[in-house]
């Protein structure tokens, strides 16, 4: 095949309908599907202290797509430790001594921006926001060109091909997620309220699983002030 070598390249992943542009689209496209649904889990811990019911809760994971859908997508999972912000959720409860609480407010930090290079990272499995957009990306092309290459050939095989590939992909993950952090403000903070129920399954007078009743929520931000829907449940874990 004729041309320089970035024409070259640039007409084999044209042929193959693969490119950098078509895995862009195809990360755009399986996080359009899963972003609409975000599941927190984690431990939540209540105590009283002076009459007052007092919640702490610390997720630990985030859920981003659908859960228990068949045929649905697989929700990309991640841990604290790739999220690249801090959901630090407050809770206020009151209560009255029965079987209702009032959940006067729960907030938690749920930046947009954020909260999509999180998933991005997630849909990467480990290896980097810039894996996430390997499918259809080329990188196979691109193998395939350096090998037949008289003068890249010999100095780069397969992993140095792959490797290539992956820095390039990690250049523009690296613009894109840096582009969508910016863009935070305008949705930033999660806010619910509404009534809890406390339910003892047993008879045994000790709360097993909590509930929820209308509950409401909110996502603010500088532009933006949208109704969302929640739940909130939780099951007794510890005796």
């Amino acid at each position: 095949m004729g041309g320089t070598p970035d024409t070259s390249l640039r007409m084999r992943l044209d042929a193959a309908g693969e490119g950098p542009e078509r895995g862009l689209r195809e990360l755009v496209a399986r996080l359009v599907e899963r972003l609409d649904t975000l599941r927190w889990v984690g431990p939540l811990e209540l105590r009283v202290t002076d009459g007052a019911l007092l919640a702490t809760w610390t997720p630990d994971s985030l859920e981003v797509g659908p859960v228990s859908v068949p045929d649905g997508p697989a929700p990309f999972v991640s841990e604290p430790d790739v999220w690249t912000f801090d959901p630090a959720p407050a809770i206020t409860l009151g209560w009255d001594g029965t079987d209702e609480v009032t959940l006067e407010s729960l907030s938690m930090s749920v930046p947009v921006g954020s909260l999509v290079v999180t998933a991005i990272v997630a849909a990467g499995m480990g290896d980097g926001a810039g894996a996430a957009m390997r499918e259809g990306a080329g990188c196979g092309v691109l193998a395939g060109w350096i090998s037949e290459s008289p003068t890249l050939g010999p100095a780069c095989d397969a992993v140095c091909a792959e490797t290539a590939c992956t820095r390039a992909l990690d250049r523009i993950a690296e613009a894109l997620t840096g582009a969508l952090v910016s863009s935070d403000e305008a949705r930033s903070e999660v806010t619910l309220e509404g009534t809890l129920r406390l339910l003892d399954q047993n008879g045994d007078l000790t709360v097993d699983a909590i509930e929820n009743r209308d509950l409401t929520g909110r996502w603010l931000g500088a532009s933006a002030d949208d109704a969302i829907d929640a739940s909130l449940t939780a099951d007794r874990m510890v005796d």
